[in-house]
């Protein structure tokens, strides 16, 4: 029954310092990034030099045709 009244405090506390807010935030900005850099990602390894010899880089194609 403690660990109820403990878990309300913490939840107070995080609704009036507005930290509940972050959690969605970084959430959606996560969504939004992961098919943004997917669909950069061939261009970026160019750009900064490439991948070591024998590795292996591979992207599914039906993803990036959603994409477009």
């Amino acid at each position: 029954m403690q660990w109820l009244i403990l878990l309300q405090k913490e939840m107070v506390e995080n609704w009036r310092n507005f930290k509940w807010i972050w959690v969605p935030l970084v959430f959606i900005l996560l969504a939004i990034m992961d098919p943004i850099s997917t669909y950069y990602l061939p261009q970026i390894l160019e750009a900064v030099g490439g991948l070591p010899e024998g590795a292996v880089f591979e992207i599914q194609i039906h993803f990036l045709e959603k994409l477009s």
